[in-house]
């Protein structure tokens, strides 16, 4: 919508890689009925329904779009952590007063800087702020912005999210804690800490906490450094020309270089994979190739020839390939 305004006020759905399923839903697709991961094939006749545009995903302009918000959120707080590519932490403690008036300066900056609209919730705890930034872009009257620090409407937010909306807890979980008639988050917080601790473990425990307003996970600004990086994807019809996987791979190859870049990172090695479609009926190959990078280094162009030179030993002449 920030390129294409016309998308404004319609229902969009954004394709994974090989157009399989839905990766990303505005509010009016939601509101449709389509869910999360859904394959294409089966809401078909609800896109023809409600004349809902669907687009193939474009994940290097996504990738530049979430550094583009994350240098946005960086330059006002003291400390920042990324959690996915549109989610991110904030540490305000103790630079606040107005904790309202705050997250609409933030909300109103990156849609300023950025034209990416985004949704607030500022809370004692993470688990909690998750919380308040679900109801933020769920309810009209919060504008996109909800804090429930020390709000009265803390119990009612709980009350208002299903257990299974709650960061951590997973569909099993969702399941057992359903079949003993917890069905929200405010059921959650009131049973007892053994009862938790013995049906569901530490780690279920410390959700709960979080949810009462105690912190338990704790914040960290700066995140380990990661030690591999990988770009993979699936092509939407099989490859079978050496160039055509040449091609594919090199692209994979430049956005990894481009991701240890601003790791400010090395490698000093490279790994190309390929392989057949695991479903189908043919002879499979999937074979892998290291190659060495001496010095490490996270140029472009020494990646791609590397990754290039993995390519051409394990090829095959006349093997489909799906992947790489």
């Amino acid at each position: 919508r920030v390129f294409n305004p016309k998308l404004e006020g319609r229902a969009v759905i954004i394709l994974s890689s090989n157009d399989g399923c839905a990766i990303a839903r505005s509010n009016e697709a939601k509101e449709c009925g389509v869910k999360m991961a859904q394959p294409l094939y089966q809401f078909t006749d609800i896109v023809k329904k409600h004349d809902i545009q669907v687009l193939s995903g474009n994940f290097h302009l996504y990738t530049d779009m979430s550094n583009r918000v994350m240098q946005v959120l960086a330059d006002m707080a003291p400390a920042t952590q990324p959690y996915s590519i549109d989610e991110c932490f904030l540490d305000i403690t103790g630079i606040v007063d107005d904790f309202d008036e705050y997250g609409q300066a933030v909300q109103a900056k990156v849609k300023q800087w950025t034209g990416i609209p985004v949704g607030i919730g500022i809370a004692e705890t993470k688990t909690m702020a998750k919380v308040a930034n679900r109801m933020a872009k769920v309810s009209k009257k919060t504008d996109g912005v909800l804090n429930l620090v020390g709000s009265q409407w803390q119990s009612q937010a709980l009350e208002r999210t299903e257990v299974g909306d709650v960061w951590g807890i997973g569909k099993q979980f969702t399941k057992k804690l359903n079949r003993n008639g917890v069905k929200t988050a405010l059921d959650l917080i009131n049973q007892p800490d053994a009862w938790i601790r013995k049906e569901m473990g530490v780690g279920s425990l410390k959700t709960v906490r979080e949810l009462r307003g105690e912190d338990c996970i704790g914040f960290d600004s700066i995140p380990q450094p990661k030690q591999t990086t990988m770009v993979s994807r699936s092509f939407g019809q099989t490859i079978t020309d050496l160039d055509d996987l040449i091609n594919a791979v090199s692209g994979f190859a430049t956005a990894a270089a481009a991701d240890i870049r601003k790791a400010n990172l090395v490698s000093s090695a490279i790994s190309v994979f390929m392989e057949t479609n695991r479903f189908s009926n043919e002879p499979q190959y999937a074979p892998s190739q290291s190659v060495e990078l001496s010095p490490a280094t996270n140029n472009t162009k020494h990646i791609v020839r590397a990754a290039i030179q993995g390519v051409k030993e394990v090829y095959r002449e006349g093997v489909k390939f799906k992947k790489a």
